[in-house]
C-alpha cells in the first residue's frame, strides 16, 4: 500500500497478493481532505460569509474570530492547512466580505455626524475626543470599525467647528 498527498486530497494504491484473490486488483481511492472547499465559488462564498456575519452580533473586532468560524463550518481548521489556491480563495473572500461591510457603515456615517455634533452641543462640547466618540457609540449600542471611527470623529469635530443652524 501506498499513500500520497495531491492537491488537498489524499490517495492510497493497493495491490493485492496473487494468493489474495484469483486475480491481481490495483486501485487507486479519493478521500475528501477535511480542509477541502467543495464550494469554490468566490461570490457565492462571499454572499454565504455576509449571511453568516448578519447573523450574528458582529462589529470589526470580533471579525477575525467570526471569519475563523465560518471557515470551520466549511471545514477548514487551519487556514495554513490548505493549499495555495484555496488560501488564495480564503483571502479574496475575507476582503469583499469586509468591503462590503465597510461600505454599510460608510453610508450610516452622515447621520452619525449629525446626531453626534447635537449630542455634543448639548454638552456644551466646541470639541469631541476619540473617547466622547466611544462613549457616544456605546451609549447608542452602535458598533463601527476604527477607521469608520475615526471618520465619525473627524466629521464631527468638522460639523461642531461650523455655526449651527
Amino acid at each position: 500500500m501506498v499513500c500520497w498527498i495531491q492537491n488537498a486530497a489524499v490517495f492510497a494504491l493497493v495491490r493485492r497478493a496473487i494468493w489474495y484473490a484469483d486475480e491481481k486488483v490495483e486501485f487507486v481511492t479519493q478521500s475528501r481532505s477535511p480542509g477541502e472547499l467543495t464550494e469554490r465559488d468566490e461570490a457565492t462564498l462571499t454572499a454565504q460569509m455576509l449571511a453568516f456575519v448578519d447573523g450574528r452580533e458582529a462589529d470589526f473586532d470580533s471579525l477575525y474570530g467570526l471569519k475563523f468560524l465560518f471557515w470551520e463550518t466549511k471545514g477548514i481548521r487551519s487556514r495554513f492547512a490548505s493549499d495555495g489556491e484555496t488560501r488564495v480563495l480564503m483571502q479574496k473572500v475575507e476582503a469583499a466580505v469586509e468591503r462590503t461591510l465597510y461600505e454599510r457603515e460608510k453610508e450610516t456615517i452622515p447621520d452619525l455626524v449629525a446626531t453626534c455634533a447635537a449630542w455634543a452641543r448639548t454638552q456644551n462640547a466646541k470639541r469631541v475626543t476619540k473617547a466622547n466618540i466611544e462613549y457616544f457609540l456605546t451609549d447608542r449600542a452602535i458598533s463601527l470599525s476604527r477607521g469608520s471611527r475615526d471618520a465619525l470623529y473627524n466629521e464631527t469635530n468638522f460639523a461642531l467647528a461650523k455655526p449651527a443652524n
